[in-house]
């Protein structure tokens, strides 16, 4: 990146680069563009295009795996939703705790054993580019959307992700979620 103008560097930087500033990886400060690609990866993402429905297959079929490996620790835990008339490219695949607390130890204890998880910090609505409230950006925000980020977290997924990795992370989240460390009380009803 040429700039004249040291002052502009950031902001040449987060025009490139989606508004994101240098470390950030989903706060954007600005509306930014990302129009980065070279003839070089445009021929390396061409030859990968054949290979996108078969790694599209494999992701449904690892999706499937963690939703019958999971599916028994509902309600701390929910595995994506399945429409019936949609099918799933999986680019990533998403949990749903039963709240914010569990969501930040099962994070925690994860990335403890090794394993990178991530989530959103904040809705759209109140990502600084938004607010600034240049319009048409204005958008109202959503107590619902506020709580659906707040519980959800991205496990570690990708077509060609070991057999072994994939059994060892679903172990991991079990263990943690059979802790009972940031579940909701339950009481029982007598």
């Amino acid at each position: 990146m040429t700039y004249r103008d040291p002052p502009m560097q950031l902001l040449l930087q987060q025009l490139a680069d989606l508004g994101r500033s240098p470390g950030e990886s989903y706060v954007h400060a600005v509306h930014g563009l990302r129009a980065n690609m070279d003839e070089f990866n445009a021929a390396i993402i061409r030859l990968q295009l054949t290979h996108l429905e078969e790694w599209n297959a494999l992701r449904r079929e690892q999706a499937a795996e963690h939703d019958a490996a999971l599916a028994d620790l509902a309600p701390a835990l929910r595995t994506p939703v399945q429409l019936t008339e949609r099918v799933s490219a999986y680019w990533q695949y998403c949990l749903h705790c039963e709240s914010r607390e569990l969501r930040d130890v099962l994070h925690a204890s994860l990335r403890a054993r090794g394993i990178e998880t991530a989530h959103y910090p904040c809705v759209l609505s109140e990502q600084p580019a938004i607010t600034s409230g240049r319009k048409p950006y204005r958008v109202v925000s959503s107590a619902a959307a506020q709580k659906a980020v707040s519980e959800q977290l991205w496990l570690p997924f990708w077509p060609e992700m070991p057999e072994e990795d994939r059994v060892y992370l679903r172990q991991c989240v079990r263990e943690v979620i059979n802790s009972g460390v940031g579940r909701r009380k339950v009481y029982a009803v007598v």
